[in-house]
């Protein structure tokens, strides 16, 4: 893995392990998918302002049929490179442990082709990798938000479309695979500063839906 930070000057404002030994669980099946907190459709930011992206987990069952885990590996995609990490939250009971990957003295990360490189070589996707353990032996995540991603756009960040998108690899209670997901798409538009002091983003969601493991 590689992880190389950038930094960018101002012109436009922005925001429009596989673990082995693992089976599959004959149960209901996870969806990962990134949604705006702020849960509006439009951002009003200043510039070089900062957004933040939450991965909501969802499952096909409810009640006690309701998947559970306790380890998890995926990886965060965008359609273009230069989007900065500025910070990150996992949802409880998962940490920001040594268990956790990655770690926040890696930030502020700009996410480019050469941040994550896959074992058989880089496939020149802007994305990371996160993967977390549950430190405590009894302790399981359900549903919810797993992930919110603190992220900037470098005030010259050329406008257009930007997609952020969620890449289910593993989600594991124990030895037992849940087969997961990948939910709708984070579509957002990213347009020039009318302004010195403000700009616009447009921010929306299109169908995209992979295939189930």
């Amino acid at each position: 893995m590689k992880i190389k930070t950038a930094i960018a000057a101002a012109r436009f404002c922005v925001i429009c392990l596989t673990p082995a030994l693992i089976t599959t669980a004959a149960s209901a099946a996870y969806t990962l998918e990134p949604q705006l907190a702020t849960g509006n459709s439009f951002i009003n930011p200043t510039i070089d302002g900062n957004f933040t992206v939450n991965f909501a987990l969802t499952s096909d069952a409810v009640g006690p049929a309701q998947d559970r885990h306790n380890s998890v590996v995926f990886r965060v995609a965008f359609s273009r490179p230069g989007v900065i990490i500025t910070g990150f939250t996992w949802g409880a009971p998962y940490t920001t442990g040594a268990d956790a990957f990655p770690t926040t003295g890696s930030l502020p990360l700009a996410v480019m082709p050469t941040t994550y490189i896959l074992p058989i070589g880089d496939i020149g996707e802007n994305d990371i990798e996160f993967s977390n353990v549950i430190p405590t032996p009894t302790g399981r995540f359900g549903v919810g938000t797993i992930l919110s991603l603190n992220l900037r756009l470098p005030a010259d960040y050329e406008f257009g479309q930007l997609f952020v998108s969620a890449v289910p690899d593993t989600f594991a209670d124990g030895f037992t695979e849940i087969p997961s997901v990948a939910g709708l798409r984070l579509l957002m538009v990213v347009v020039p500063a009318p302004s010195a002091s403000a700009g616009l983003v447009l921010a929306g969601a299109l169908a995209f839906r992979r295939k189930r493991c």
